[in-house]
């Protein structure tokens, strides 16, 4: 009799692990390329949580709902570890959750709902209940290792070789996201910096053209940049082009440019993008260079790129609830920094212009192409240009008057770097004949006017020319198009 019942307790007890090594696998360190001391920490961390889930089988096995609820709530996230539910399920439908309540508490409401579900199916079915439960977790979790798109092999980062292809004119176009114009919404409200007078006196260094005047004809990217790169200046932006640009059924791209004819008229191309928008697929791309966290980048000065930040923004990057809502309390209270969205790119901003300094130099490319977020809210950086944590995790909190100060301050920010890589670059490659572009796809769409969604920064330096303040009214599609079509 006692055999038996100690054949049944293991049975018990295997059952009640396999619950738990199912669903806290951590399948983010499998997926995306983490430093082994980083996967030695977590492998550690799981392997003292193990331990606390076998102590409390001692104290939880007898009193059977309490049982059922702890084994309910691991199973639950088991579910969302491995269906990444806040990323692939909350996110895409962020615009109508946010009407009704912050996204986090809405994850957490979604993660209560599956716990009670799961509660009273153990309660109801016993044994039964968890062996069902535990099959559809384990299910979901090869699913997940072996058939989805989440891993760096599906990343569209590539380098071609080229034979005897030596390029001394260069085109380097830099578009930086949401970057405010002069006289915008951002310049007509700006106590902190007068980076009108200042991006006139970067076009002056330089003998670069500058327009006063110039708006997108759309207020969305996809709309915007699809326009700009197919020399488009028709103003109808109701909806995308697909003929242009369309959905991309990956995890690393939301939009994928179906034709580029800016690009056609190179040889050779390099190009350097965000998650947004993959550029990469046109045949004259020689190099693709995707933003990623897991590259080693060199980041700027109180950017927190240490293990803590490694390790939540691995596990936030998978997309699971209970990963964001962490990772978004260790953000707040400014322990981490974020590697995502402009986060990221504002810290890696200055390696990214060494990277393209390296294309420069290495004759390869005729054209070399850059779309970056280090102008994007949230904002980053400080009035000495260092990053701050603190303002970006804060952003949705602050008032439209302070989202103001931080577009102006980082507009200075990134002009300032590129001020500095452009006096280098110029210096450094005499020679050459270089032409570079800085514009921005949309204003900071703070509000629906004109001077806020659509005036947008544009600046020409061309071979032999000379400084140009351009007043008149245009739009970056006209002259983008007046610059390259012919």
């Amino acid at each position: 009799m006692n055999f038996i019942k100690n054949i049944k307790s293991l049975k018990n007890k295997i059952l009640y692990n396999l619950v738990f090594l199912c669903s806290a696998f951590p399948i983010w360190l499998i997926k995306f390329n983490i430093e082994l001391t980083l996967n030695l920490i977590v492998i550690l961390v799981i392997t003292l949580l193990f331990f606390l889930h076998n102590y409390l089988y001692l104290h939880l096995y007898n009193k059977k709902k309490l049982y059922y609820l702890y084994l309910a709530f691991i199973l639950t996230l088991g579910i969302d570890n491995s269906l990444s539910l806040f990323s692939d399920v909350i996110a895409p439908n962020f615009e109508n959750i946010i009407k009704i309540t912050n996204l986090y508490f809405f994850g957490l409401i979604v993660l209560i709902l599956i716990c009670t579900i799961i509660s009273f199916l153990l309660v109801y079915l016993g044994s039964k209940g968890i062996i069902i439960a535990l099959t559809f977790v384990l299910t979901l979790l090869v699913q997940t290792l072996f058939f989805s798109d989440k891993t760096l092999k599906n990343f569209p980062d590539f380098e071609i070789a080229q034979i005897n292809n030596y390029n001394d004119k260069i085109t380097i176009v830099l578009i930086m996201d949401q970057m405010a114009g002069l006289n915008s919404d951002a310049s007509k409200n700006n106590n902190i910096n007068n980076f009108d007078d200042y991006a006139l006196g970067f076009s002056k260094k330089f003998n670069a053209n500058i327009f006063t005047n110039i708006y997108s004809l759309c207020g969305k990217t996809d709309q915007s940049i699809s326009k700009l790169l197919n020399f488009d200046t028709n103003d109808n932006c109701t909806k995308s082009n697909k003929k242009l640009i369309s959905k991309k059924n990956n995890f690393f791209n939301e939009y994928v440019m179906l034709k580029n004819s800016f690009f056609d008229k190179f040889n050779s191309v390099s190009v350097f993008q965000n998650y947004f928008l993959d550029y990469c697929t046109n045949k004259k791309v020689y190099k693709c260079d995707q933003y990623n966290q897991f590259k080693k980048y060199e980041y700027i000065q109180n950017f927190k790129n240490n293990n803590l930040s490694k390790i939540f923004g691995a596990w936030k990057h998978h997309g699971s609830i209970l990963a964001n809502i962490k990772w978004k309390f260790l953000l707040y209270y400014n322990f981490i920094d974020s590697f995502e969205q402009s986060g990221g790119e504002k810290g890696s901003f200055v390696s990214l212009l060494e990277n393209v300094e390296k294309d420069i130099k290495s004759n390869k490319y005729d054209l070399i192409f850059v779309h970056s977020l280090a102008t994007h809210s949230p904002y980053g950086f400080d009035i000495n240009c260092k990053y701050d944590g603190k303002k970006y995790a804060n952003y949705r909190n602050l008032s439209d008057e302070k989202k103001i100060e931080g577009q102006n301050i980082d507009r200075y920010c990134s002009l300032n770097f590129l001020e500095k890589f452009f006096k280098r670059v110029l210096l450094n490659n005499e020679k050459k004949d270089i032409q570079f572009l800085i514009l921005s796809d949309h204003g900071t769409r703070l509000t629906e006017h004109e001077d806020s969604y659509l005036k947008t920064f544009f600046v020409h330096k061309g071979k032999n020319k000379n400084f140009k303040k351009i007043d008149s009214r245009t739009t970056i599609q006209t002259v983008f198009s007046d610059i390259f079509k012919n």
